[in-house]
């Protein structure tokens, strides 16, 4: 299609779609090959650790994919690339696309609890790049890039969670089902929908100023109700969204991975007075 399309605009569809599932392919195949190899090799037991029954070759065969093809980071960066390049274009097709699969599924008949699943993280992917790439968001800084990979990764997998929808919905082979199920299932297994609601939280241009309000007047008695990776959100996206270039990038680290002095450090960063960070 990219080559000989059928019309101007399908072209146009194919070369979005192709630029954004490349990196996308690369990155999620790279790194299942590696766990699957290895899987293979405990499989085998005392066997697969012995070099003369070539098990152990697959597992090294394996990890260079995610290295020849393109490091995870460097494959996440690409896909945040090629949104930044398209003006959104290669992601609102990607997205598209998903929809139609998704929709189809839904018309066909196809009775799966991976729809409203897969429709989920879909809609945390749209929103989270609305905002992190909209005006103001941290996308369009030198520092956005600490989250291209759970970014990258969760869309990755929601692609291939579609596309098993939509193979399923056009086989009805229980196999095929079964597949689409077992794989929505562990969309957010890594945690990845979480850490990408929690950024878009504090990314600034997405938190609701009425949203901000009800977390700041129960986040000491409800802090534990809601899984986050990110202490204090509510000072952090007012710190982040009034003075986005002057957070270091060593600080946005620190919030990502929840550490529990980030508030301190990023108070530090700002010179302001850190709230007392609850768990």
């Amino acid at each position: 299609r990219v080559e000989v399309p059928r019309s101007p605009q399908d072209g146009k569809l194919a070369s979005d779609l192709l630029r954004i599932y490349t990196p996308l392919a690369k990155l999620v195949t790279g790194k299942m090959a590696v766990d699957v190899a290895s899987e293979g090799v405990e499989s085998f037991g005392g066997a697969g650790y012995l070099e003369d029954t070539d098990i152990p070759r697959m597992l090294r065969d394996a990890q260079v994919l995610p290295i020849w093809e393109g490091t995870t980071n460097v494959n996440s960066l690409d896909v945040f690339r090629s949104v930044q390049r398209s003006g959104g274009q290669t992601l609102a097709t990607l997205l598209a696309d998903g929809r139609a699969k998704l929709n189809a599924a839904g018309k066909a008949g196809a009775d799966l609890s991976a729809i409203p699943q897969t429709l989920r993280a879909l809609e945390v992917c749209e929103h989270f790049a609305t905002v992190f790439f909209g005006p103001g968001g941290l996308g369009n800084s030198t520092s956005g890039s600490f989250v291209a990979r759970d970014f990258a990764m969760l869309l990755g997998r929601t692609a291939v969670s579609w596309l098993l929808i939509a193979q399923a919905a056009g086989s009805g082979r229980r196999s095929d089902l079964v597949a689409a199920e077992r794989w929505a299932a562990t969309l957010d297994q890594q945690g990845l929908i979480k850490s990408l609601e929690a950024v878009t939280e504090v990314s600034g241009a997405g938190s609701s100023p009425k949203k901000v309000v009800e977390s700041k007047s129960s986040s000491s008695s409800s802090s534990t109700d809601k899984a986050s990776p990110l202490l204090s959100p509510v000072f952090l996206s007012g710190a982040v969204a009034k003075r986005p270039d002057q957070i270091r990038f060593e600080d946005l680290l620190l919030v990502y991975e929840g550490w529990a002095n980030a508030p301190q450090k990023v108070a530090e960063a700002l010179g302001e007075k850190a709230p007392k960070a609850s768990l």
